[in-house]
């Protein structure tokens, strides 16, 4: 089987994006802390107001705090590590094959066996190959050259590493 070739930048907006995909295939997602988080902080409020003895409410109101403000912090988070990171300063291009990838970025060059990937997801946007809990490739599936190396992308990646299941259905 011939090598899939596949070359490709991804803006910030995209990485964001992409980021947030995968935390809620991960989790809860963006959207589900913010809606959880407002929940939370507004049922502590109104047990202040009604004046529950204790510190319970007070408690109950700092974890929906706490949830609003990692959910903007992880933002931030990626979206430094994307400024801060050469390799989507430039076009990245992988080599899917048998034996792994190949990818080359303004990073460098790097040989990736398949067995250096823990687990992968697929969405309708974006492949991704997870090393461990902080690690991932982002592959967008809009970039390939033709539907048909983007079917052999996948049947490569499903053959070699294990689906990561979700923690929430």
């Amino acid at each position: 089987m011939q090598p899939v070739l596949l070359h490709f930048r991804l803006s910030e907006g995209q990485f964001i994006s992409a980021c947030n995909a995968l935390w809620a295939h991960r989790a809860i997602g963006p959207v589900g802390n913010i809606i959880g988080g407002t929940f939370v902080t507004v049922i502590g409020a109104f047990m202040l107001w009604q004046a529950v003895p204790g510190v319970f409410p007070w408690i109950v109101s700092l974890i929906g705090l706490i949830v609003l403000c990692l959910n903007f912090a992880r933002d931030r988070v990626w979206r430094h590590y994307y400024r801060l990171s050469a390799k989507y300063s430039d076009v990245i291009a992988v080599s899917f094959s048998q034996s792994g990838l190949r990818v080359t970025s303004a990073e460098g060059h790097n040989q990736l066996v398949w067995s250096e990937f823990s687990s992968y997801v697929v969405n309708d946007r974006y492949f991704y190959l997870i090393v461990d809990q902080r690690n991932f490739s982002i592959i967008p599936q809009d970039q390939f050259e033709n539907p048909t190396d983007r079917a052999a992308a996948e049947r490569l990646i499903t053959k070699n590493v294990k689906p990561l299941t979700r923690r929430y259905v």
